[in-house]
């Protein structure tokens, strides 16, 4: 179980619906990019990027996910390191025409969600230099930044045979529960 510290409160973590529904991965520091690619059988490369391991960390915060798993297991092409993942955004998006990106609205203190706040939630550490990062900031805060939620959105409202036959399911678990309810609360 991974806790996270927010304002000296631990919480189990909890990943972002759509990060997980386009990944299946679910540790805190981790990001993807999708990258275009029609020469690809899926019309895209995934290069993911997560903490890696850390035997340290992983005694008391619970086991990582190894890079070579992070491919094998949830198909990306790549696995970096999250320190990576700054740079990566920016030598990608400098010769990409538009840039799909939700920025995360949990920082440390309620505000605006900004470029800045996604950078500083990726990268704690800075590995940037203050004029790459404000450069990657600029890029990022051009009209070319288009919202994620909004595409994943439509791919998400489509449902499969086997997602359609688990909601009801799942709708008729519930309607019995809430019978059951109802009963209980007519003897009385």
């Amino acid at each position: 179980m991974t806790l996270t510290c927010m304002l000296e409160i631990f919480y189990k973590f909890r990943q972002s619906s759509d990060f997980w529904y386009l990944t299946g991965f679910e540790e805190p520091d981790a990001a993807v990019i999708l990258e275009k690619q029609p020469s690809s059988s899926r019309g895209y490369r995934m290069l993911m990027f997560s903490q890696g391991t850390d035997s340290a960390k992983e005694k008391w915060d619970g086991a990582r996910t190894a890079p070579e798993d992070v491919v094998r297991h949830f198909g990306a092409d790549e696995a970096e390191p999250i320190s990576a993942f700054p740079s990566t955004l920016k030598s990608l998006s400098a010769s990409a025409s538009y840039v799909y990106l939700d920025i995360p609205t949990y920082t440390k203190r309620a505000r605006a969600s900004t470029p800045k706040s996604l950078l500083k939630y990726l990268s704690p550490s800075g590995g940037l230099s203050r004029g790459e990062y404000d450069n990657l900031v600029e890029s990022l805060s051009s009209s070319k930044r288009k919202p994620l939620s909004l595409e994943v959105g439509r791919l998400r409202a489509v449902k499969s045979k086997v997602e359609q036959t688990v909601m009801r399911q799942a709708a008729d678990i519930s309607a019995r529960a809430h019978n059951k309810v109802c009963q209980y609360y007519a003897l009385y």
